[in-house]
Formats: structure tokens, C-alpha cells, sequence
């Protein structure tokens, strides 16, 4: 069965998957659920990527601000901290609130063009 072959995503952003054969399946053919397992789970390990990162250098940028000016200095590192924790949440909101509903909408209005 198509569902149960072991995928891999190209990477382009044409929706298209490459099966363990020649034949290709495309993001609607997934199923009901709009994209598929593998993209989901593609955006998840994004974002938990991306938060990894943004950890890891805030803690950088925390640690160099507290080694120059001390406890009581000015806090420079917020702004950073702020501004990419805004970019961090509308990641978040893509990834787990919003999960790409424009995007399956438009997939099934090209299927349903396909099939006629």
C-alpha cells in the first residue's frame, strides 16, 4: 500500500514525496488529514531545532552580558531575547495552532481539479 511505504521528502517545496519506487505521491494523497505524517513531523523537529538554538544562544549572549557589565549593568541581551522569542512564537503558531490549514485547503481544491 502507498500509505505504508517508507518515504522521503525532496526538500522542494512542491509538496511531492519520493516513495521506495519510482511511483511518486503527492502531499494530498495522504489521506484525509491534509499533509502528511512526514511533513508534520518535518515541522516539528523545525521548531524544536529552532528552540534549541535559541537556547543555546541567548545563554551565550546572557553569559557575555553578565561577564562585561555584572549583575546591575545594562541588560542588552533582552533585546535579542525578545525579538527572536517573537519570531519563536509565530514558529510555534505555524507549527501546532495553525498546522498549514491555507495550505491543505489548496491542496484539495487542486486535487478535486485533478480528478475532474
Amino acid at each position: 500500500m502507498r500509505w505504508q511505504q517508507v518515504i522521503q521528502y525532496t526538500g522542494s517545496h512542491s509538496g511531492r514525496f519520493h516513495g521506495s519506487t519510482e511511483q511518486e505521491t503527492t502531499v494530498g494523497d495522504r489521506g484525509a488529514g491534509g499533509l502528511g505524517v512526514g511533513c508534520r513531523v518535518k515541522a516539528r523537529m523545525g521548531y524544536y531545532t529552532h528552540l534549541g538554538i535559541y537556547a543555546a544562544v541567548n545563554a551565550v549572549l546572557f553569559a557575555a552580558n553578565w561577564a562585561n557589565t555584572g549583575v546591575y549593568g545594562f541588560e542588552w541581551f533582552t533585546w535579542p531575547l525578545v525579538g527572536w522569542g517573537i519570531c519563536l512564537t509565530f514558529h510555534f503558531l505555524s507549527v501546532f495552532v495553525f498546522r498549514g490549514g491555507i495550505t491543505e485547503k489548496m491542496i484539495q481544491r487542486e486535487m478535486e481539479r485533478e480528478g475532474k
